[in-house]
């Protein structure tokens, strides 16, 4: 009894560590274009990527690779990296890079999927702000990514803090006064050498500001719009 008591611990034990291995380990990422795909592990574990991206995880996906096809659809493949390469139009050739050693490639990245939620901002008038729109910059990031080279407009208007090997935090505005408070901010994480996903946040609270206006009051006197971006290496 002792002995089949010990066995069963000892499966247990080792359950536990498989799930929490599972739960830690990096997804591995191929970012793939007409002309082949480009390979890495990213600082992403399967939880962290269940929460970002509205895709299943499968069962195995800690064996699988996160495909993301030219046309921007994101999903799971049992195929070696060489193969999916040689699939999208590659030779074949698609070595892992370790997250560590991602830089973003220079040349033309064009912010886009730029969507808006207003469900949190009761006020009419401003719907639809989110202090971002698409477009096309052309890039140099000098061998490192920093948001700002993105975003060149906003030079000297946002405080950047890194909040991780590959994301950024951005202020534009945190004021508050009277229990009343305005803020926009943005976020920027470099998901593989292509990839760029961050959103940009407006809020404010007008409650306890003498003086506002009775309807706009009514409406909440408050507003949060978020606005969730994605920014990709076009060549």
């Amino acid at each position: 009894m002792a002995l089949k008591f010990i066995a069963a611990m000892a499966s247990l034990v080792l359950s536990a560590g498989a799930a929490l291995a599972q739960g830690t380990q990096k997804v591995q990422l191929a970012d793939c274009t007409g002309s082949g795909c480009t390979c890495s592990v990213t600082n992403l574990t399967l939880t962290e990527v269940a929460a970002a991206l509205p895709i299943e995880i499968p069962d195995g996906a800690e064996d699988m690779m996160l495909v993301r096809a030219p046309n921007g659809t994101m999903g799971w493949s049992t195929m070696a990296p060489a193969d999916l390469d040689v699939l999208y139009g590659g030779q074949g050739n698609c070595p892992l890079q370790l997250f560590e050693d991602i830089v973003p490639r220079d040349g033309s990245w064009h912010i886009t999927d730029v969507v808006t939620d207003t469900s949190q901002c009761p006020m009419v008038a401003l719907t639809g702000m989110g202090g971002l729109e698409s477009a096309t910059t052309s890039v140099n990031w000098g061998g490192r990514f920093h948001p700002e080279r993105l975003f060149p407009e906003t030079r000297g208007m946002v405080r950047w803090s890194q909040t991780g090997h590959l994301s950024w935090r951005g202020v534009v505005v945190d004021e508050q006064v009277e229990g009343a408070f305005a803020r926009v901010t943005f976020t920027a994480r470099l998901i593989s050498p292509t990839l760029i996903r961050g959103e940009s946040r407006f809020a404010f609270n007008m409650h306890g500001i003498g003086g506002m206006n009775a309807a706009t009051l009514a409406a909440g006197g408050g507003c949060l719009t978020v606005t969730s971006y994605v920014a990709r290496w076009r060549g």
